[in-house]
């Protein structure tokens, strides 16, 4: 949320560090500094992966002619993967220290489906973290979006909540469908070889859409196998309907790996 002309409106995209609002139907910068979260009822379901997350901060003293000046930055990068096209991506670092709350925002822009888009910040803030701690909220035109350094347990309880809304009203038989979960990350050990790869695992699915059990059928190389299940792990799907009722059910899920350089 930012302000804009005294009224506070959702912020629907990021030009730098600035946010962006809709008035009247056209996207502009907003007037305000004022920026704010509020909790979401719901997310963008896609669950996007931080890859080589680094975050911390730094603190410096120095001292000009005799006041002495302190300085304190908060650094952050990761390399951000979507298994969907994401438009509009900004990300706000909520950074909790003993002189307050924080809140940055950092233009991201177009997250292209498997493809590893770094970003890089560097926070100033008003004083040392010391035992402070943050948060990263990933959004996509103004929606917030699942990211893998979510807590566990908020994300399960989160996505209970969309695939119970989903599936309340049920009135027909159904197959299981994918609704939301990362992309399976290349191998590091055959990105030398460059070779592309598939594999299938199957899974269970629980009346929840929860991923329950699964085992590699088949990979064209074992690392190809493990990646696919360290991704389908993180799956969750809206449950086979039965009678109108979720059940529990049996699927092969296929993947196919291309190297990052092609």
């Amino acid at each position: 949320m930012a302000e804009n002309a005294g009224t506070i409106l959702p912020v629907v995209r990021a030009k730098g560090f600035r946010a962006c609002v809709r008035v009247n139907g056209e996207v502009v910068v907003a007037s305000g500094k004022g920026l704010g979260l509020s909790p979401a009822a719901e997310y963008l379901p896609v669950i996007v992966s931080l890859r080589e997350l680094k975050a911390g901060s730094t603190f410096s003293s120095v001292s000009i002619g005799n006041n002495p000046a302190q300085k304190s930055t908060f650094g952050f990068s990761a390399k951000l993967v979507s298994p969907f096209l994401l438009k509009d991506v900004f990300l706000v670092l909520e950074i909790n220290t003993p002189a307050g709350k924080t809140l940055f925002l950092g233009e991201v822009g177009t997250l292209p489906p498997y493809e590893a888009v770094a970003v890089t910040e560097n926070v100033p803030l008003p004083a040392a973290m010391g035992n402070s701690n943050y948060q990263i909220h990933l959004f996509s035109a103004g929606s917030e979006v699942f990211h893998s350094e979510m807590p566990f347990d908020y994300r399960e309880a989160m996505l209970d909540r969309m695939v119970y809304a989903r599936i309340k009203d049920a009135l027909v038989d159904a197959p299981p469908r994918p609704f939301v979960g990362p992309a399976p990350e290349y191998p590091r050990r055959l990105r030398a070889a460059g070779a592309r790869g598939e594999a299938v695992v199957t899974i269970h699915i629980s009346p929840r859409g929860v991923v329950l059990d699964p085992v590699v059928k088949r990979a064209s190389d074992p690392a190809f196998g493990e990646a696919a299940l360290a991704a389908v792990r993180q799956w969750r799907y809206l449950p086979r309907i039965s009678l109108g009722q979720p059940v529990e059910s049996t699927i092969d899920v296929p993947f196919a790996f291309t190297p990052p350089s092609a």
